[in-house]
């Protein structure tokens, strides 16, 4: 399991009580936590 896979899970489980992360904020929150924030402040996301 690599760190992002962990990092989702962890995410899954903290933030959707345990619900499956939807591919569309799978693919931002992998892009927020490699530092690339520009798409969710662009739509004005805060991802947690």
């Amino acid at each position: 399991m690599s760190m992002s896979d962990d990092r989702m899970a962890r995410y899954s489980r903290e933030q959707l009580d345990g619900y499956f992360v939807p591919e569309d904020l799978r693919v931002l929150l992998t892009a927020h936590w490699e530092g690339c924030n520009e798409t969710a402040e662009l739509f004005g996301i805060t991802l947690l």
